[in-house]
C-alpha cells in the first residue's frame, strides 16, 4: 500500500473539511471563553455598582444651645443621621465612659457622681438593632426637659465614646465612632459582632 505524505493527506477534500471544522470549533471555544470572562467581569461590576447605590452613611450629631449670659445649657440632644443613599441597619452599639462600657444611659449617669438633687429622666430612643432610613434624622438622647442633667452630660462628654456598627442591605459593614464632637467612619469585617456584655441597651 502506497504511503501518502502529510501534504497529500491534508489536500484530500474530506480532511480539509475536517480540519476547517476543527479550526472553527477551536475559534468558537475561544470566543465562548472570552465572552464568559467578559460576562463574569460585567456581573462583578454590576454587583459593585448595586452595592455602591445603597451605601448608607451614619453620623452622630450633638445639638446644643446655651445662654449667652452665663453659658448654661438651654437645649442638648444627640441625633443620628443617614446621609447615604441606602438604609442603615444598626447591628451593634457600645457606649463607654473612660473606656469602660456601660449598659444604658443610667449606668452612664452614675459615672458622673450626680448630687441627689439632680433627677435622671431623659427622652431616649432605642436605636440598637434598628434601621435608619435614607435621609433619616432621629434624636436618640434628649435632655430638653432636664437641663440640670444636660449640664453634667456636657461637662463629661469628652470622656464618653459612642460606637455604632451598621450595615447595608448587601451586608457591607461600617463603624461610626463619636468622641469629643467628632465622627470617624471606618469599614469593618462583615462578620463582626460585639460581645453581648458590651452591647448598649437604650
Amino acid at each position: 500500500m502506497e504511503k501518502k505524505s502529510f501534504v497529500d493527506v491534508i489536500r484530500e477534500p474530506q480532511n480539509i473539511i475536517a480540519l476547517g471544522v476543527t479550526l472553527i470549533s477551536i475559534c468558537a471555544l475561544a470566543v465562548s471563553i472570552m465572552q464568559t470572562r467578559i460576562m463574569a467581569e460585567q456581573r462583578v461590576l454590576m454587583y459593585e455598582q448595586a452595592k455602591a447605590s445603597v451605601w448608607p452613611r451614619l453620623e452622630i450629631i450633638m445639638g446644643k444651645s446655651h445662654s449667652a449670659e452665663n453659658y448654661q445649657i438651654t437645649a442638648l440632644t444627640l441625633n443620628i443621621t443617614n446621609g447615604g443613599v441606602g438604609p442603615a441597619i444598626i447591628t451593634d452599639m457600645r457606649v463607654t465612659h473612660n473606656d469602660e462600657p456601660v449598659k444604658n444611659w443610667w449606668y452612664l449617669f452614675e459615672k458622673f457622681n450626680l448630687p441627689d438633687s439632680i433627677p435622671t429622666y431623659i427622652g431616649n430612643l432605642d436605636i440598637n438593632n434598628s434601621i435608619v432610613k435614607i435621609g433619616g434624622n432621629d434624636t436618640f438622647l434628649n435632655f430638653s426637659h432636664n437641663l440640670s442633667l444636660a449640664q453634667f452630660y456636657f461637662k463629661n462628654y469628652k470622656n464618653i465614646k459612642i460606637e455604632i456598627w451598621y450595615e447595608s442591605i448587601y451586608h457591607d459593614k461600617w463603624k461610626v465612632t463619636y468622641i469629643e464632637g467628632n465622627c470617624l467612619t471606618e469599614e469593618v469585617s462583615a462578620d463582626f459582632s460585639l460581645p453581648s456584655e458590651e452591647q448598649f441597651e437604650n
